[in-house]
Order: structure tokens, then C-alpha cells, then sequence
């Protein structure tokens, strides 16, 4: 990913928002961002959310950012409001992004605002997130 002219080299994990998938220390070990994810469509998919910034809190560093984006929204069988997941996302001091990957609405967005909140939390000596030099593609 590039941002503001450098390429970001991002490592991400997928918990598929399954019941039985959790959030564990092993998902969150260096976790410098956490991007969830619920469906728009689905309430049962937005009332995990509040199981899985349990899971979190007990698991990532304090100082790991998160980022709450709701998917699906272009919709028209959408279910949870814009609102509700503003409400939501302010509950767990996150911001909050609505996407669709089928009109590619807010997608660049969300993964361009996590990133660029990870740069900016960076601390000397801390975990750095890869940038990578574009002539040798390496980091």
C-alpha cells in the first residue's frame, strides 16, 4: 500500500467474524492496528463486536489502534444503521468507516486511515511498521 509516496508493507490477520473465531494473543501479538469488521446486513455480526473489544482489551497492547467499519452498506437489506455504528464505534473510542466492496465505497479509506494512525503512534525504538524501498522491494 502506498502512503503519501512511500510503499506500507501491512501483515493481516482474518478472524472471518465467525462465532467460534476468536480474537487471541497469538491474532494480536505486534498488532500495531486492528480493523473489525461486521455486516451492515447482519445483527448478529454487530453484536460481536462487543464480545471480540473483550477479547481485545485482554489481548493488544493499550496503545494498538482500532478502526470499526461496517460492510455491506450499499445494501438495500442493510439492518444496522449508520448511527448504530457510530454509536457503537464511539462506545469503544474507535472511528468508524461504512464500505462496500462491491462499489469499493470507503475501502481505500478505512486501510489508508489505520495505517496512517499507526505511522503517527509510532515510537522510537518501537515496532515500525514496514515501509518498503521501491527500487529493491525490500524493507
Amino acid at each position: 500500500m502506498c502512503i503519501d509516496g512511500s510503499n506500507v508493507k501491512l501483515r493481516i490477520v482474518d478472524t472471518k467474524g465467525e462465532d467460534r473465531s476468536k480474537i487471541t494473543k497469538t491474532s494480536c501479538k505486534g498488532a500495531q492496528g486492528i480493523v473489525l469488521c461486521y455486516d451492515s446486513t447482519s445483527v448478529v455480526t454487530f453484536d460481536n463486536v462487543e464480545q471480540w473489544m473483550q477479547q481485545i482489551d485482554q489481548h493488544a497492547t493499550t496503545d494498538c489502534e482500532k478502526l470499526l467499519v461496517a460492510t455491506k452498506c450499499d445494501k438495500e437489506t442493510k439492518v444496522i444503521s449508520s448511527e448504530e455504528g457510530r454509536k457503537l464505534a464511539t462506545k469503544f473510542n474507535m472511528t468508524f468507516f461504512e464500505t462496500s466492496a462491491q462499489t469499493g465505497l470507503g475501502v481505500n479509506e478505512a486501510f489508508e486511515h489505520i495505517v496512517k494512525s499507526c505511522i503517527k503512534k509510532q515510537t522510537p525504538g518501537g515496532p515500525k511498521l514496514g515501509v518498503l524501498n521501491s527500487t529493491t522491494n525490500k524493507v
